[in-house]
């Protein structure tokens, strides 16, 4: 995305009545063929007889393209464009009759309108594709993310299932995906500070021409006046458990939980390392990494998340920090890929994961052992990443009807997400600071298409994957014995320990 996109209201309204006349066009052509007016035929046809069905398949195509050159997509465009010169020829021929003279005019007006202002539509039919970047690209975006990335979820910009949008009158780049008429934003834009409104500001200018509904997912409140400020609408979504990283400590009684399993561990002869793939590479650790991936993916009710989350990305490491777990025996049992933020002055643990066999407290050893190490290396922060949902009666954006939306879903598909699980899996290591994270929103109000977005975006299977693991989180279990139940029970903590993987 290369062009200013600028757009006056003065072309946009030109625009729009040119469109405008191709619906009414379509209209017309929809009477004619339904109620067989034989005036009105002569008015869309000319000297051409055609078949009454043909009229009104045709006039349905001209309804879609109309609509689609609305939405601004180049091959509506060019239909129209073929469309209204087929109808100056056809009234040309019948230049006799008064109200093709009219006709006549305003389809050449109409032409002359979308062809000087071509560049307007610009939307293609495979827009919602991922184009992969240049190296050159890619490594301004890099630089970009580690020198300007605050929200914790800025790293998450180099993974290969974001598009990026890159600032023209200013230095930055915005995420995003494409969901029919939505473009879904992954975190904040990425700028200075000082250039961000103006980058916004653009970004926002682009999704305006081209008739694109926006929502940013996970913002954090540190550019929030700006939003709202540009008429965007606001909820917040969760809040995110971050970690004075010199400062923190396992001692006292809120981080008791935390400080008895990471000593169950060490009894457990659990050791801990890191992983330096840039350094050296070592394909039977990467396929420890892998094993457990597949062991956890075929646990789940659903399909891997993504967009929002990132992945363990040995082909293209940068940056990542990656901290394993070995049971007593030397066999990789779990691991954590930690992605910078804030500068590189802080860590926030993305892609967390254990095999079924672990042994108690090998997450919570693992995230120690991580703190420990940023300690020594001056780290400031560590973020555990977002707890959906958490929090929603306190602070600010307590939108009544996207509160109660909200709190439904967080009561009442608990048993296929997990939220409250997934809040105290972070809530017992005793955060320094909760920090609030946000949804915005164009229009103001969250509308069907994009809450459907928002969930499609994170999911490569579709809605219907959350449907059928919704239903298999709600069927009925058959009465269990007293050792059944003792059983389920303890399969039922493992999993409570390990929520905070699906963040």
């Amino acid at each position: 995305m290369n062009e200013d996109y600028r757009l006056t209201p003065g072309r946009r309204i030109a625009e729009n009545i040119a469109i405008a006349g191709l619906i009414v066009l379509a209209v017309c052509a929809v009477i004619a063929a339904v109620f067989h007016f034989a005036g009105m035929e002569i008015f869309m046809y000319g000297p051409l007889e055609i078949n009454h069905t043909i009229q009104i398949v045709l006039a349905i195509i001209l309804i879609i393209i109309s609509w689609r050159v609305y939405l601004r997509h180049r091959w509506a465009w060019i239909a129209s464009l073929v469309i209204l010169i087929a109808g100056m020829i056809l009234d040309f021929m019948a230049i006799k009759h008064p109200l093709h003279i009219v006709l006549l005019v305003a389809e050449a007006a109409a032409f002359v309108v979308l062809l000087v202002c071509h560049k307007d539509f610009c939307r293609s039919a495979s827009r919602g594709s991922v184009r992969k970047l240049s190296a050159q690209e890619k490594d301004k975006v890099r630089r970009l993310v580690c020198k300007y990335g605050q929200n914790p979820g800025s790293y998450l910009t180099l993974e290969e299932d974001k598009s990026i949008y890159f600032g023209q009158k200013v230095e930055g780049v915005i995420p995003y995906g494409i969901v029919g008429d939505v473009m879904v934003v992954n975190g904040d834009p990425i700028c200075a500070p000082e250039n961000f409104e103006k980058l916004l500001t653009e970004f926002h200018q682009f999704c305006d021409k081209n008739i694109y509904s926006c929502v940013f997912l996970s913002i954090t409140d540190a550019f929030l006046p700006i939003y709202k400020k540009m008429g965007y609408g606001t909820v917040k979504c969760g809040e995110e458990p971050q970690f004075d990283v010199q400062g923190y400590s396992l001692k006292g009684g809120k981080a008791a939980k935390v400080r008895a399993e990471y000593n169950h561990a060490v009894k457990a002869g659990v050791t801990v390392l890191e992983y330096a793939p840039t350094k050296q590479k070592d394909p039977a650790i990467e396929a420890e990494f892998d094993r457990i991936t597949n062991e956890w993916l075929d646990g789940k009710k659903s399909g891997e998340l993504v967009f929002t989350l990132g992945n363990v990305g040995f082909d293209a490491p940068m940056d990542k920090r990656y901290f394993y777990a070995l049971n007593e025996a030397g066999k990789l049992v779990g691991f954590v890929v930690y992605v910078p933020f804030g500068g590189m002055t802080g860590y926030m643990a993305d892609v967390t994961r254990r095999s079924k066999d672990a042994p108690r407290g090998v997450m919570e050893m693992i995230n120690v052992t991580a703190i420990e190490k940023f300690r020594e290396e001056g780290i400031a922060w560590l973020s555990m990443g977002l707890a959906p949902l958490a929090h929603m009666d306190e602070g600010e954006d307590k939108d009544e009807l996207a509160s109660k939306l909200l709190g439904y879903v967080y009561e009442h598909l608990n048993g296929f997400y997990g939220f409250k699980d997934l809040f105290r899996a972070k809530e017992k290591y005793n955060p320094t600071v909760w920090k609030p994270g946000y949804f915005a929103f164009d229009p103001k109000v969250i509308t069907p298409d994009i809450a459907y977005a928002v969930v499609a975006i994170q999911n490569p299977r579709g809605v219907m994957d959350y449907l059928k693991g919704f239903f298999h989180s709600h069927k009925k279990m058959p009465e269990l014995k007293p050792e059944q139940k003792k059983e389920l029970q303890k399969k039922q903590e493992n999993m409570s320990a390990n929520k905070e993987e699906e963040s």
